[in-house]
């Protein structure tokens, strides 16, 4: 990664003129799509990991009918709260009753997972459903990332989903006394009791998403791809952007 498009280019060997050249807003790709920049990030190692991480299930993984990958991703700050529960309420793992903190992956992760994307499952359509944690970066790396696969893989419908927004206070109190203080049980039990409060808000925030694969399922014969990136929390509440 680097600070601006032309130190991008000029490390990268590229020309704008070229014509195999794709440019987007953030980055670009080139040739069969294997090389790539971005700009417009701050070029520290988790944006780095982040973006090398996605791009990797981009590329690998097995492709769903008609040859298409559909990928949706959940990202928060560590990818192990309020992420896990979304992907898992998306896939069918949560259900009316179920305990959040048996839900895998759920305040299990640690500080080396975040920018690693946990896969939760597949939904209904087929579309591979992943938690991930983004840290600091937030939404402009995410948005940045958006601009990559857009570029880098045309066979990729990809729908990033920021749910950080429906963490509050308790929750990120009892995050950081779990995995910080190491005040498992407590902290858990305050992080899960906060997240089940806004089942109802997270649950509009997924059918967005599954709205979203349903039609890229019924879609795939057209040429046109999408890839976006969505505010979850504005979906189910008014409150703080992804």
């Amino acid at each position: 990664m680097a600070k601006t498009k032309e130190v991008a280019m000029r490390e990268a060997g590229l020309d704008e003129a070229d014509p195999h050249v794709s440019i987007g807003s953030r980055g670009l790709a080139a040739g069969n799509g294997k090389t790539f920049c971005a700009w417009g990030v701050v070029p520290s190692p988790l944006a780095m990991k982040v973006a090398e991480n996605v791009l990797r299930i981009c590329e690998s993984g097995e492709a769903s009918p008609g040859g298409k990958r559909r990928i949706v991703i959940y990202a928060c700050y560590a990818g192990t709260h309020s992420s896990v529960l979304a992907a898992s309420i998306h896939v069918g793992l949560f259900g009316d009753g179920c305990d959040v903190c048996e839900l895998l992956f759920f305040d299990k992760r640690t500080y080396p997972d975040i920018g690693v994307p946990a896969l939760v499952g597949r939904d209904e359509h087929g579309s591979e459903v992943y938690a991930l944690g983004t840290g600091w970066l937030s939404a402009p790396l995410e948005q940045a990332v958006c601009d990559l696969v857009e570029l880098a893989y045309p066979n990729v419908y990809l729908c990033i989903c920021a749910v950080r927004g429906f963490l509050d206070l308790q929750a990120r109190l009892g995050g950081f006394a779990s995995r910080r203080c190491r005040l498992v049980f407590l902290g858990r039990r305050l992080v899960a009791s906060s997240l089940l409060r806004k089942v109802p808000d997270l649950r509009r925030a997924v059918l967005d998403c599954l709205d979203l694969s349903s039609r890229w399922k019924d879609n795939e014969g057209q040429s046109k791809r999408e890839v976006i990136w969505l505010d979850g929390s504005k979906a189910g509440r008014v409150g703080p952007t992804g």
